[in-house]
């Protein structure tokens, strides 16, 4: 009777961090981290509790950070990818992936959500892939905010198998799951509803929905599963949010983007002079993160009414690392030579962006400052 409380107190303890602070925003979740010590002291004081996975057969927590195989320096992506298709795993997509995993294997609609450029899509398509080879199928839905409730049911239902005039089942395997991109898009109509949402949730309350030919014959699916994706500045319909598990997504701190970064820029400046330009990677990196939050922080950097493409997430660092790695190592054989090439992508992704001289000057002397500290030199030398 003693035993049997004890074994279980961590996986409840477990449970509560993936369901009471799994849609949590970051601020949120460093909230809840204090909240949760105060009552339980089972965590290590290094790092938050959602740092922390959960094994089940030893009933020990163990840091996620232990599970990550692969150091930057020896990783390589796939072979013939695309720079968009690269893909670094992180403290965050570890437990991500983990916490979707078991969901999904329970056949729970899942909700994804985040920041614009945290990488939403991308991770999910991975774990959509794998599942993919374990025996099941999957699909993905891309929605607009002119997606109707007709474009919506013939995209799922293209994807699926029509057995009879009454059933929808996967095309093939035991189950399909299906990927709603930007699932929050589609715009109200006249009447204050969104019909492309409502007809989803017909579909994940009732199982399915009338077939448009026949509104007598109801279509049924089964073995279909849906997954969301959408950013943490919109909104669902209260009557659809309910039925998903909507899980966030965070912005990557510090340590995981010098992960995902420090990665790629290892694997790009390999074959480069091993004197002059790959011991600059670190600082590289340090600049640009560096100068992105700095950015970031400007109130005159602030995306306005009057301003709103001064948008900057994590696709503008990956956009200068991609230009930086376009360049021929013999065409960047020195330290000048690099600096220069980095400053100016940098320059081509967010100065670039600036609509006024005062905004432009804003972001000049932020610039400068990351720079020196990054690199010791004034800006001058790589203008």
């Amino acid at each position: 009777a003693e035993v049997l409380p004890s074994r279980l107190e961590k996986p409840l303890v477990y449970a509560v961090i993936w369901t009471v602070g799994a849609g949590l925003s970051q601020e949120g979740r460093v909230i809840f981290d204090a909240k949760l010590r105060d009552i339980e002291s089972l965590f290590p004081f290094v790092g938050s509790v959602f740092d922390y996975g959960l094994s089940v057969e030893k009933n020990e927590f163990f840091a996620w950070e232990e599970r990550l195989s692969v150091a930057p320096a020896q990783w390589r992506p796939p072979e013939r990818a695309r720079f968009d298709e690269f893909f670094v795993e992180t403290v965050e997509v570890a437990r991500f992936r983990a916490v979707a995993a078991y969901l999904l294997e329970a056949g729970e609609p899942l909700l994804v959500v985040g920041a614009p450029g945290v990488g939403k899509s991308t991770i999910m398509r991975a774990i959509l892939k794998a599942a993919d080879e374990s025996g099941g199928s999957y699909g993905v839905v891309t929605l607009s905010a002119s997606t109707s409730s007709a474009a919506l049911q013939e995209q799922v239902e293209a994807k699926l198998s029509r057995k009879n005039r009454k059933k929808l089942r996967p095309l093939v395997g035991t189950r399909a799951i299906l990927f709603l991109d930007d699932v929050a898009l589609p715009r109200l109509d006249e009447f204050g509803y969104v019909p492309a949402l409502e007809l989803l949730r017909q579909a994940l309350e009732f199982g399915g929905w009338f077939d448009r030919q026949a509104l007598d014959i109801f279509i049924e699916q089964k073995d279909i599963f849906y997954v969301g994706a959408m950013r943490d500045s919109q909104t669902l319909p209260p009557r659809l949010a309910n039925k998903f598990f909507a899980l966030g997504l965070p912005f990557p701190n510090d340590a995981s983007l010098a992960r995902i970064f420090g990665s790629i820029l290892h694997f790009g400046l390999a074959d480069f002079d091993p004197e002059e330009v790959k011991p600059l990677s670190d600082r590289a990196l340090s600049f640009v993160i560096g100068l992105h939050k700095n950015a970031l922080a400007e109130p005159r950097l602030q995306a306005t009414p009057s301003k709103p493409h001064y948008l900057f997430s994590l696709r503008d660092i990956a956009r200068v690392v991609k230009g930086v790695l376009l360049i021929d190592k013999l065409n960047c054989d020195s330290k000048s030579v690099f600096r220069k090439l980095l400053v100016h992508e940098v320059v081509c992704v967010y100065q670039d962006r600036l609509v006024s001289a005062e905004d432009r000057t804003v972001f000049r002397s932020v610039l400068s400052d990351q720079f020196y500290a990054s690199f010791e030199v004034p800006l001058n030398d790589a203008l």
